[in-house]
């Protein structure tokens, strides 16, 4: 096992509030050049003769490398520093960000390549600094997992709804080149305190569980197919709404502000409620949420059995904005206990399983495999909804979400009855509670055997032989009550060990 030493200097509060701070500014800055070219790079490539797919290409580009590198950072992470890799992410992220400004000099032929290039570039920069982050943070900080992993999502909405409203205001000072120059320089400033606050985690060369192990964990797979599919849903939703609303580009910016906003404030809430230990059931109330905003959002033409359409829209069209714009807000706030709460429920079930608890090995194979379905959801999504949309309509692609999210719930409770029947943990408290309940159950099937014993001895005293045992008034309703008993003590026992 690698035993990983954290650095006594990163005891005080203050150095933990500002590693937390930096490192989570940092990551701030890398949504942000993630976004912030949205509303300004069609345009652009557009005149250098790119078609929309080819568009759509250099967008992935950036979602499939981080599906690559944020799995291999995972992985490979204990075999490096976490710190230069952090380090090293930045330097990419800044480099691909200044770089993406230049290309626009290059000639019509090279154009497409270099974007794309480009792209995966900042994707693998963007999968080191978060990954390496988030274990850093978890690693050498005094908060508890649960808050890390809630600022961390929490900052990443912030950055990812942040972008495009950033870009804009910079594009109307400096614009399309400068917007990329002035983010890139930032991000290099940013490599200064990056350098000073980072500690250097060392590592003592042990045997430990190998990073494949947590893969073949039945509870790990669970999650992370939960996590692809709810970035599948939310990134086909979220990219299809504004064309079914019709939207403005300022509307479009003012609403997806609210609905990151609603984002932000349920991951501090998902993260308090993690430390009280509640993950899989708020997990299975944000699918239950998903699939009914999802059916009425549109609505689903399923619902014309009970709405009809001259009622539907007579009714349904003073709240024909309002409606959607209040669901969605209300599905972004519980989007927190879908994306936040899996971090938590695979650090219990790794650790359950025999990882180390405080390890960073542990942490980054956590956050590189979550952050890589992450990206992968975030990379199908759109291409999945746009041809749904394209061959029906968005309420029927809205309805097909729906009916994914169904099978993805019923697959959850399946294997948390599963893992309750078989009396498997979930997490590390559940084997002290498995232990404590089994322990009294045997004090109190021996304490009642004990009474039996001694009924049966006093009975015997008075003369009374096991054959007529039962007819006598005298011992039977002594036998009777120590039965009634063991048969409570018995169920009591029995049902508190599924719990």
């Amino acid at each position: 096992m690698d035993k990983y030493l954290r650095l006594p200097s990163i005891n005080s509060p203050w150095k933990d509030r500002t590693l937390t701070f930096v490192v989570l500014t940092v990551q701030f800055m890398a949504m942000t050049t993630d976004t912030f070219l949205i509303p300004f790079f069609p345009p652009e490539a557009k005149g250098k003769g790119a078609s929309d797919t080819e568009i759509g290409i250099v967008f992935s580009a950036f979602e499939f490398s981080k599906v690559i590198s944020a799995f291999i950072v995972g992985r490979l992470i204990s075999q490096f520093s976490p710190r230069k890799c952090c380090l090293f992410g930045h330097i990419l992220a800044t480099a691909s960000c200044i770089s993406f400004g230049l290309i626009s000099y290059v000639p019509n032929q090279a154009y497409l390549p270099l974007c794309i290039i480009v792209r995966m570039i900042a994707g693998c920069g963007s999968a080191c600094i978060v990954v390496c982050g988030m274990s850093i943070l978890l690693k050498a900080t005094s908060y508890s997992n649960s808050t890390i992993i809630g600022l961390a999502q929490m900052i990443e909405g912030a950055g990812y709804s942040a972008g495009p409203a950033i870009g804009s205001g910079i594009y109307k000072l400096a614009g399309y080149g400068g917007m990329f120059w002035i983010l890139g320089g930032f991000l290099a400033v940013l490599v200064i305190p990056m350098a000073l606050v980072l500690p250097n985690i060392e590592s003592e060369k042990q045997q430990e569980k190998k990073f494949h192990h947590l893969l073949v964990i039945p509870g790990i797979l669970v999650l992370l197919v939960h996590c692809t599919v709810g970035k599948i849903v939310a990134s086909a939703r979220t990219t299809g709404i504004s064309n079914f609303l019709i939207f403005t580009r300022a509307e479009s910016g003012l609403f997806y502000g609210i609905w990151s906003l609603a984002f932000m404030i349920g991951c501090p809430i998902a993260s308090f409620i993690a430390t009280k230990g509640f993950t899989w059931s708020l997990m299975i109330l944000a699918w239950c949420v998903s699939i009914f905003i999802n059916l009425f959002t549109g609505p689903s033409p399923l619902l014309d059995f009970y709405i009809s359409w001259k009622t539907k829209y007579k009714c349904y069209a003073s709240y024909y904005l309002e409606l959607p714009l209040s669901l969605i807000a209300i599905e972004f706030l519980f989007q927190s206990c879908m994306f936040v709460l899996p971090f938590q429920a695979s650090l219990n079930l790794a650790e359950v399983n025999g990882h180390s608890k405080d390890s960073i090995q542990t942490y980054a194979a956590v956050s590189g495999t979550i952050n890589s379905v992450y990206a992968l959801g975030n990379m199908i999504g759109p291409i999945m909804g746009g041809a749904i949309t394209e061959n029906l309509n968005f309420p029927w692609m809205l309805t097909v979400m729906a009916f994914i999210e169904i099978v993805m719930m019923v697959t959850m409770v399946t294997y948390l009855l599963i893992m309750k029947i078989s009396q498997q943990p979930l997490k590390p408290s559940d084997h002290i509670e498995k232990e404590e309940k089994q322990d009294n159950f045997s004090e109190r099937s021996k304490l009642i055997t004990n009474k039996l014993e001694d009924c049966f001895n006093d009975a015997i005293k008075e003369g009374i032989t096991s054959s007529n045992l039962l007819s006598c008034k005298y011992s039977s309703k002594r036998l009777e009550h120590s039965l009634k008993v063991l048969i409570i003590s018995t169920v009591e026992g029995f049902v508190s060990s599924f719990y």
